[in-house]
């Protein structure tokens, strides 16, 4: 039987989770993906190549399904390790 997971536990595991994600995490929610920046250099690639007004929310900016894939391969070409 499965048991429910603790915040701390749930937190925990989320952490180690975003530690191996190198650069940028891609987090797909459907109708929505949210691009979570995990280093230092995914957060300034994300600065520099994502508009200052896009939607922000949970840390990380949101994207539609229809433009994730060219941020993907923009981010690979400049050298960002993304995982999806």
């Amino acid at each position: 039987m499965m048991r429910n997971l603790s915040t701390k536990e749930r937190a925990e595991r989320r952490a180690r989770k975003l530690a191996e994600a190198g650069d940028i995490y891609v987090v797909n929610h459907g109708s929505i993906l949210i691009f979570l920046p995990t280093s230092d250099a995914g957060r300034e690639w994300i600065a520099e190549h994502i508009a200052s007004d896009a939607m922000r929310w949970a840390g990380g900016v949101v994207v539609e399904p229809r433009y994730a894939q060219d941020i993907v391969d923009g981010a690979i070409h400049d050298g960002m390790e993304v995982k999806i």
